[in-house]
């Protein structure tokens, strides 16, 4: 059965379950606004520190120190055997709160309720699910400025300029789509052009913290450039999607994505794959030049 926590007078429901994330909290605006960004099936809320004690069902314990019994910190929590073993985040209202000098678990980590909710939320999806950033939640062709708003799982929003994507022709977009797994979105051009843009591609061009960002050093060496911009010219010259050379191939599309932008050092095994998908030896598809 689901519970039932009040405060002040109102009363809202966790989901059963085992979750991944626990969060201990006497603020309701603090769990809706978690609960929505998650998932109700990856959040249990609690309102009291007594609740946690012996609990195994998650793996990050998110401790809003405001509530009302966190005076039981540390010393029943850190009986339990197996505190040592999860993962333990604080939300405290400055640095330098005395529950930040009190004995921690190994795996604990503290931030400032002086941020906003969105910005807890933010980095608390961070730790529950470090790969949402890579996840695309919602795309908007904006025609008027010519570019993609874009929002990832992780809440980061960026704009993407049409002109960015190498494979776009003149004529005007019509419709985006994001893909089931939200990997890559769709693109689709009053002309009948396709294209599909994966979720490295806009980090590379729209995210300074993305080790690969367009802005930074190439951490690639040449040749591994040059093997990505073969494939991608015989790729086109041949009239494939990314996604449909990734499924001839038997590899996953972001994967093929980065080789092709020369962020991955592929094996020889993966460019037999590829060289067998595009028809031709992988002699000729690493040999520098222009023919496709």
């Amino acid at each position: 059965m689901p519970r039932k926590i009040k405060e002040d007078a109102a009363t809202y429901v966790t989901d059963a379950g085992v979750a991944s994330t626990c969060l201990v909290t006497g603020q309701r605006a603090l769990a809706d606004a978690l609960r929505k960004r998650l998932g109700g099936a990856k959040l249990q809320v609690r309102n009291q520190l007594a609740d946690v004690i012996g609990d195994r069902d998650c793996s990050l314990y998110v401790i809003d120190t405001r509530v009302g019994d966190m005076k039981l910190w540390p010393a029943l929590v850190l009986k339990d055997r197996h505190a040592e073993s999860r993962r333990w985040l604080f939300l405290v209202p400055k640095s330098s709160d005395a529950a930040c000098r009190t004995p921690m678990p190994p795996n604990s980590m503290s931030l400032e309720l002086t941020r906003s909710t969105e910005e807890l939320t933010d980095s608390i999806e961070k730790l529950v699910d470090p790969e949402s950033r890579t996840r695309i939640a919602e795309v908007i062709y904006v025609a008027g400025i010519e570019a993609f708003f874009i929002r990832m799982g992780n809440a980061r929003t960026y704009l993407l300029p049409l002109r960015e994507l190498a494979e776009v022709d003149s004529s005007p977009v019509i419709r985006t789509s994001v893909a089931r797994d939200r990997q890559y979105f769709r693109v689709m051009q009053a002309s009948g052009n396709r294209l599909e843009v994966p979720w490295d591609v806009i980090l590379y061009h729209c995210e300074p913290e993305y080790e690969y960002y367009k802005g930074k050093q190439p951490l690639e060496d040449d040749s591994t450039r040059r093997i990505g911009e073969k494939v991608r010219q015989m790729r086109m010259a041949r009239g494939l999607s990314v996604e449909a050379l990734a499924r001839k191939a038997g590899m996953q599309r972001p994967n093929l994505s980065r080789l092709e932008h020369g962020k991955h050092r592929p094996s020889l095994e993966t460019l037999e794959r590829v060289a067998r998908a595009l028809g031709v030896g992988v002699a000729e598809m690493v040999a520098g030049g222009d023919r496709g």
